[in-house]
């Protein structure tokens, strides 16, 4: 699954997030380059496809899932009950941004699929929800 349309989405106007990138930036982020919070890093998770559907040629439904790391950073409340805050702010505006939206080359629309804590440290709070859509593929 190409996550640049994911990344444009995520970048339209109005977005929260001082930065937005692929698995590229991703791994500059946890490696000490982060450039700003909040952040949104997408990143291909995993693709699963149904056996072939046709005889004497092929045609598989793929389902893919992407991952979105969202980043906050809120170093003035000891409790970090304001990066939480921050990071349902984030994950709202994401939801709206991704739920039900149909990337172009997919048949279903994009759900929902879970999400959890990565990591907690040195003021950063790092999530990770996760999103699926289909598409086909098939022999020429």
């Amino acid at each position: 699954m190409i996550v640049s349309p994911w990344v444009a989405r995520l970048k339209e106007s109005g977005t929260p997030f001082r930065q937005v990138g692929g698995a590229a930036e991703l791994d500059a982020a946890l490696t000490g380059g982060l450039k700003a919070a909040p952040a949104a890093f997408l990143l291909p998770l995993a693709e699963t496809a149904s056996e072939n559907q046709r005889v004497n040629a092929v045609l598989h439904q793929v389902g893919a899932a992407v991952g979105v790391v969202i980043v906050v950073r809120n170093l003035a409340d000891a409790r970090g009950d304001q990066a939480v805050g921050d990071l349902e702010t984030a994950r709202a505006w994401a939801r709206t941004k991704l739920l039900g939206w149909q990337p172009s080359g997919a048949h279903d629309p994009v759900e929902y699929a879970g999400g959890r804590v990565l990591a907690l440290a040195n003021g950063y709070l790092w999530w990770q929800d996760d999103w699926e859509t289909a598409y086909v593929i098939t022999s020429p």
